[in-house]
């Protein structure tokens, strides 16, 4: 098991409802209670590399030439813009979280990784303005910026949003296109699933990909690369129900959000369920 903080563990345990905590009291004790070594938890541990002492949440390891990052990005504006304590907080963290953003592509580049996949809790906001996230901003230009440079797949993992969606939410600054080589995976609680199930058998329904054109209409099926195998493999052992065919792989429901018949929406492409698949 590879742990990544978020924002329940600390930043929100300052609201009365949450026990009033002093947030900056309980992310100490959460760093000397889950991070003492540099192995993951779990009857099984793998080895990781661990950012520093100060920092030993930010990780990393590699599986089957996929490089996987932990980095430390919670939600609640990642604990920016509440008291000036908070705020000398996120600015040591958000500074060691960029070098290590950094340092994952450095070292992925140097071991000629597949792909990479990073894993935050936060929602950073790629469809929220600048001035509304003003805790990811830094985050997201480093990204993107070490996204067209790598060039090969990336896949940011992400939480807080309550509902799952696979996408491409990249636009490029400069070029105002999408990134192609970025993709979005939001997942869902544990305890709710991320695969549709078979209504008689309740078993989760075998998957594939395919391309689609701007209007959603479905294109030819595609090999699955093989990162993606290690990159699915990794989310199917944290949240234990998103399940890979051996061959290929499916997308369901639409990219961005809940279909609607008839609904074109940029070109995101869209997600739909096979259920004969």
């Amino acid at each position: 098991m590879i742990y990544v903080p978020g924002d329940n563990e600390w930043t929100d345990c300052h609201r009365a409802n949450n026990g009033a905590y002093d947030p900056l009291e309980r992310l100490a004790h959460l760093r000397s209670l889950f991070f003492p070594s540099p192995q993951s938890l779990g009857q099984r541990t793998l080895t990781l590399e661990r950012q520093s002492a100060l920092f030993p949440e930010n990780v990393r390891w590699v599986v089957k030439d996929v490089m996987f990052a932990g980095l430390h990005v919670v939600g609640s504006n990642n604990n920016l813009g509440r008291t000036p304590a908070a705020d000398a907080e996120y600015a040591a963290r958000n500074a060691a979280t960029l070098e290590w953003l950094h340092d994952t592509f450095v070292e992925a580049r140097l071991q000629e990784a597949r792909a990479v996949m990073l894993v935050i809790q936060a929602n950073p906001g790629f469809d929220v303005a600048p001035a509304s996230r003003t805790g990811f901003n830094d985050f997201l230009a480093a990204l993107e910026a070490e996204t067209l440079a790598f060039r090969k797949p990336v896949v940011l993992v992400h939480g807080d949003s309550h509902y799952f969606r696979i996408d491409k939410p990249m636009i490029g600054t400069r070029s105002r296109r999408r990134v192609e080589n970025f993709t979005r995976v939001d997942v869902r609680r544990e305890r709710q699933p991320l695969a549709p199930r078979h209504r008689g058998t309740g078993q989760p329904e075998r998957l594939r990909v395919r391309s689609a054109n701007r209007h959603g209409q479905p294109g030819r099926a595609v090999a699955r690369p093989a990162w993606i195998g290690a990159c699915a493999g990794v989310l199917s052992r944290i949240y234990g129900v998103l399940t890979w065919p051996s061959h290929q792989i499916a997308i369901v429901g639409r990219l961005g959000g809940p279909a609607h018949a008839g609904e074109a929406h940029h070109d995101h492409g869209w997600i739909r369920r096979d259920a004969h698949t």
